[in-house]
């Protein structure tokens, strides 16, 4: 706590308080490596709200930047990706160990049409430790775990060259908002699948501790977006359609400009169907916790 004080002490002005001075949320990263453990539960409920089914999965993930300058390029590197649906054995994902990907900071689509820097072909055919193929859906809820880790980090990812126009740039105290530059942007998430978001705006929420760090807290609220998700099963082309809401709160440390911690809470409201036929209507609720740890304990 003597850290916290000393921080606001050396950069708030003379009688000026720690909740009303400028913040600085935009420097240069540290060129520390950094370790992050992320859960993702989601559970699927039907239209009159009973459990249908719950989804755990878990991704141990280690960031390098590039040539030790974190400003722009990093390595994503899975050390090990684990699911567990319902009450079977929680599996792994042996072809993910030691994966790994480039993203460059700040970025969505790449140069190369990916995603994050996350490529489709990656997570087709995907099997367990125990040797069983995985469904599509479960591949890409599986693929969707490495984007939301930047979907829900990069919010935190500034732009200096884009002040005024919806970047945490803009954000100088506490209670300032932004609608956020990712605001009603259509994504191609696989092929025939794609997301919009709402209008997603962005909170300078306040100030806390992360991971022994003092840190700003960015509130972000997607506004309502939507999305189709369209693969195969057992030879029949099934579609999914919904609105999604999501919030999170995620954890700038104010002296490295790492996340040190994202939590986000999503809610779908999806319509499958295959042809004419509706196969299910359903409520998703989805929770992500992703957290910054030491290396000791990675």
């Amino acid at each position: 706590m003597i850290g916290v004080f000393a921080l606001f002490s050396c950069v708030s002005g003379p009688g000026e308080s720690f909740l009303s001075q400028e913040y600085d949320l935009v420097g240069e990263r540290s060129a520390e490596s950094q370790y992050y453990h992320m859960e993702r539960v989601i559970v699927v409920r039907a239209d009159d709200g009973t459990r249908q089914s719950v989804e755990r999965y878990n991704l141990r993930l280690m960031v390098e930047p590039d040539d030790k300058s974190a400003t722009e390029n990093a390595k994503y590197t899975c050390v090990e990706f684990t699911m567990q649906i319902d009450d079977r054995p929680e599996v792994t994902i042996p072809a993910l160990e030691g994966w790994s990907h480039d993203h460059v900071r700040g970025g969505g689509i790449d140069e190369q049409g990916l995603l994050f820097g996350v490529p489709d072909a990656k997570f087709q055919g995907l099997t367990d430790s125990n040797g069983e193929i995985l469904e599509p859906i479960v591949a890409y809820q599986i693929k969707d775990v490495f984007v939301g880790f930047h979907s829900f980090t990069t919010f935190a990812d500034p732009d200096p060259d884009k002040e005024g126009k919806g970047g945490i740039q803009d954000l100088k105290r506490i209670g300032d908002k932004i609608v956020h530059e990712s605001a009603g942007v259509e994504t191609a998430i696989l092929e025939g699948s794609t997301f919009k978001n709402g209008e997603v705006t962005v909170e300078f929420k306040g100030l806390s501790v992360a991971d022994g760090a003092t840190s700003a807290i960015l509130h972000v609220d997607s506004g309502d977006g939507s999305f189709i998700m369209a693969f195969s099963h057992e030879g029949m082309e099934v579609k999914t359609v919904g609105g999604t809401h999501y919030w999170a709160d995620i954890y700038l440390d104010l002296a490295s400009k790492w996340v040190k911690k994202s939590e986000v809470i999503v809610v779908d409201m999806t319509k499958t169907t295959t042809g004419d036929q509706v196969l299910a209507t359903s409520v998703v609720e989805t929770t992500t916790i992703i957290k910054s740890v030491p290396e000791a304990e990675f």
